[in-house]
Formats: C-alpha cells, structure tokens, sequence
C-alpha cells in the first residue's frame, strides 16, 4: 500500500520533472552522506531527460582530478567539450595516468567580450562574458549529454547566465556545485556568485533546468541556498533548518541498498514526501578516466 507522504512525493516529482508552463524551470540540489547515492540520483533524473526531451540540450558539469562519473551512463552517450587552451588533459587511471587520446573531444573558443561604455561622460572599457559562449552553443549536440570542462569550474556560473538567454529549454547538471558555488569567496569570484545567485531566482522563468548534487549545503555560497526551489534529501544528509521542514531525525530513518535503491525525501518550498531511487549507476571498470588541468 502506498503511503500519503509517498503519493505527495510522487506528485512533487512530477513538477520537477514536467515542462509545464505553470512550473517552468527549477534550481535543485541532491544532498546526501559519502556513498549515499547522490551521483545515481542524479543521474536517475538525467536519463529521464535524454529519454523524454531528446530534442533538447543537456550539459554535465564534472570534477577535476578525479574519476568522471559521466562513463556510468554509457560510453556512447557522452561526447566532450573543452575549452581552447584552457590546459585540460584527460589521463587513464588504469595505465599509470597516460594521457588519454580516443575520447570525442569538441574544442570551443571562449575569448572575453571587452566593450566601451559611456561613464560620466567619460569612456570606459568593460569584459562580459554573456555573449561569449556561441561556440559552445553550437557545438554542443541536441539529445547527447555534453561533458563540459572550462579548466575553472567557477566559469560555469558565466555559461548559465549565457543559457538563460538561447530562447529554448536547456538541462544542465551538476557534480559537486560546492566546487562552483563555494562558500568564503573573495574578489572577482564573489562578484561572479553573487551575479549568479540574483539571476538564479528567475531559472523558472528562463526555461532551465540546473540539478546539482553536494555533500552539504554547508559548501555553498551563502546568497545562492535561499534561491533552490527542490531540495532532496538522501540517506546521510544533513538537514536544512532554514529552507525545509524535514527533521535530521527523518533522514536518518531513510533506507537505502543496491536492491532496492534509496529512499529520499524531496521538498518543494515547503511541500515535501518520499521517493525512492530504484537505479544504481556503477562505475565502467574500462573507464577510470579523470580530466586534469595542465598549467
């Protein structure tokens, strides 16, 4: 039989994962303990896309120095872009950290727009970045998970502001946003999250779609928490007093294993019920593949 706090989270699922106009986009992060499932329901959600909106753009946002997790959905589904003479190499893990050379690799430009504004009565020169990602754009293919690797993860922030402008639906998921969206800050980077944390308040409005997953909300800048609209919740997690009212003591109560997937709480701006995660995406042993910044 299934329960009221299943059926609620059920329905609330649903308005994540529909287009509706009334729902539009949505901001989400998937929080959980070390192994408790964060990647493969992340990746639940992602393959739900490519299946349902194959005509849309998806892009993937991955760690450096570290295995990619993208080879669990399938080699040949992934394809990869990097930016010119941004210094990422990949390197195999299972041959000594060779550079790796069979991977489909796009390269793309992303030069700085410098322009000349009238300050005062006086000429000021300016860097933006918001129509520098064309290329990219271009570049990346409808249906196919778009592998995104900049050298600076904190550059994603830019792309999204660039995406909220492209007129059409656009996916774009997160490893670890604690890597983009970092707490403490300083100089151009602040002003880059900060940027981002205005604009992240109208995703809903602009067609996007970002799904993040991070080990703790504690990682994040401060000014973005407040701008999430779903919050899920895996076994491990710790709770978020200020945003939702589900108890530490719930999430320790959730289930979780390899047969039966993992129990989650999903809460939306106050709403919340139970889901279960019944995939488990497992790494390809073919592929210990990490992509390394070169300097």
């Amino acid at each position: 039989m299934v329960s009221k706090p299943e059926i609620e989270g059920q329905k609330i699922l649903k308005s994540l994962l529909s287009q509706n106009v009334d729902y539009g986009g949505n901001f989400v992060y998937i929080t959980g303990g070390m192994g408790g499932g964060k990647t493969s329901a992340m990746f639940s959600l992602l393959e739900y896309t490519q299946k349902f909106y194959p005509n849309q753009k998806i892009f993937l946002s991955e760690t450096y120095d570290a295995p990619l997790q993208c080879f669990k959905m399938g080699f040949d589904r992934c394809r990869f872009l990097v930016k010119e003479n941004s210094g990422v190499v990949f390197r195999d893990r299972n041959k000594k950290l060779s550079k790796v050379e069979f991977l489909p690799v796009t390269y793309f430009k992303s030069n700085p727009v410098t322009k000349t504004v009238t300050v005062n009565k006086k000429q000021k020169t300016t860097t933006t970045y918001i129509s520098d990602y064309d290329d990219l754009w271009e570049k990346a293919q409808y249906g196919k998970l778009n592998v995104v690797l900049f050298g600076n993860r904190i550059e994603w922030a830019k792309f999204i502001e660039y995406l909220r402008h492209v007129g059409e639906w656009c996916h774009i998921f997160i490893d670890e946003i604690g890597e983009i969206l970092p707490a403490g800050t300083r100089t151009e980077d602040w002003k880059v999250i900060g940027n981002f944390a205005n604009l992240a308040k109208d995703f809903r409005k602009c067609m996007l779609k970002v799904i993040a997953n991070t080990q703790s909300v504690r990682d994040l800048d401060y000014r973005v928490i407040d701008k999430f609209m779903y919050r899920i919740f895996l076994p491990g997690a710790m709770q978020d007093k200020k945003h939702s009212r589900i108890v530490q003591k719930a999430i320790d109560n959730l289930d979780g294993d390899e047969k039966r997937g993992n129990m989650a709480y999903i809460d939306r701006m106050g709403r919340f019920g139970l889901i279960r995660f019944t995939n488990i995406y497992k790494p390809d042993p073919r592929y210990s593949i990490e992509a390394h910044v070169v300097i």
